[in-house]
This record gives structure tokens, sequence and C-alpha cells, in this order.
């Protein structure tokens, strides 16, 4: 593993409190999002789940304040220096996650010529400084750029291993749970099928529709929606 990419996802091993903010094109916070992922009030906050074993991200966003609780699981393999994402459901892009140097990481589609990307599309900028990292997204829904994501996050331990004690779902279950599928890709899309409220059972019909693809990704990753991590998508919010 001796590639920058590698190198700056093992640094972020380890439970992460992501606090997500929303602004409009002009920089005005946004009290609720309609265009995102998950729909639903800002500023609100994650417990983020991160584990990279050298060749898997597995990476699981608890939303445990401002929002009604929710749980989204992200999966993505590096493969030759670059970050794939499982893909993220029914027309889903390819997205990847590339070295931006030292301590940066960047989630965006591999190729700009896919139809889904027209209906929804959110590039992610990740830094990462020891026990600290910041996520910022940029949101296209149907064409228009209609919003940016802030996310400042913090690490509140290495083990991953077992729930954090503000995680909603209670201790004594895995940390992560099944791979999410959305529809927003798709036309007339509405979201995510396998979001589901902490402490329930998540759909196990998210099965793997690539070769190789959130979030990271909440930012999203953290937010796609990792994302997420989230997913990650992206829709990691």
């Amino acid at each position: 593993m001796g590639d920058q990419l590698g190198r700056d996802l093992a640094s972020m091993t380890g439970v992460w409190h992501d606090h997500l903010e929303a602004f409009d094109p002009e920089g005005t916070p946004i009290a609720h999002d309609e265009h995102g992922g998950v729909p639903g009030p800002f500023p609100y906050d994650n417990l983020v789940y991160f584990d990279f074993d050298g060749s898997t991200v597995t990476q699981t966003n608890v939303t445990f304040a401002g929002r009604e609780p929710k749980v989204r699981t992200f999966e993505s393999d590096l493969v030759d220096g670059v970050l794939r994402f499982r893909r993220l459901g029914p027309e889903a892009p390819q997205h990847v996650g590339v070295s931006g140097g030292p301590g940066v990481i960047w989630f965006v589609p591999e190729s700009w010529n896919e139809p889904g990307l027209n209906r929804y599309s959110e590039p992610d900028h990740i830094r990462i400084e020891g026990e600290s990292r910041w996520r910022t997204t940029v949101l296209y829904r149907n064409g228009p750029l209609v919003r940016t994501m802030m996310v400042t996050g913090t690490r509140l331990s290495g083990d991953t291993s077992e729930r954090h004690h503000l995680d909603p779902r209670g201790p004594g279950s895995p940390v992560h749970e099944d791979r999410d599928v959305t529809t927003h890709f798709v036309a007339d899309g509405a979201g995510y099928d396998s979001s589901t409220t902490a402490g329930s059972t998540t759909d196990s019909s998210a099965t793997d529709s690539s070769a190789t693809d959130s979030s990271a990704t909440d930012s999203s990753a953290t937010d796609s929606s990792a994302t997420d991590s989230s997913k990650t998508d992206k829709g990691q919010q």
C-alpha cells in the first residue's frame, strides 16, 4: 500500500463526528434541503464509521442529531491506485476516488458521459489533517448547481469494532449494515431505496451492479452519501 491515496484512506480509519451545513449558490445558509440524496433540515450531525483494510473501504453514516436517525452504508475498492465505488443504484455512473496530493481526496464521476449525471451529481473534495477532516461538495440537479455543502469532521475514536455511545442504534450490533441503493440517477427517481431508520433492518437487495464502485459520502459522506460518508454519491451525506 505505497500509493498516496491508500495512505490517506488508512489515515481516515475510525469513528468520526461530522457536522453538515448547506448553502445556496450565493452562500446563504439553507435551513431545509429538498435537492440532496436524503432531503431534510440543515445543519445536522452524523457519526461516520470508516474502515479500510488495504483494498476495500466500508463507510457507514448514522444521523444522530438535527434530523431523524438514518443509517447508510457505502463500499468501494482500491484498484491500481484509484478508489472505485460499488455502483450506487440503477443508471448510477461509476464514481471514483482519486488523490489530490497528500491529505487530499476527490470523489468524482469517472466520466461525465453518463446520462444519470444530468439528473444528479455531487463532486466531493476531502482534506485530512490528523484528527480533523473537511468535506466540501457541490450539488447539481437536472443541470443547474443548486447548493453547496460544508462538512467539518472530528475523529472520536480509532476503534470501529463497536458502536459509539452516541449511535442511536444502541450497542451490541454490527457497525456496518447492508449497502445502500439510490434511484436518483434515474429519471423521476425518488432517492434512496434502502436508507433506513436507525435500529431497523436494512434492505438486503443492495446488490453490486459493477465490477468494482460511496461514502465516502454523510458526505457524503460521509454526507454521497457516504457519501454520505458517506455514500460518498454520490449522496454520501
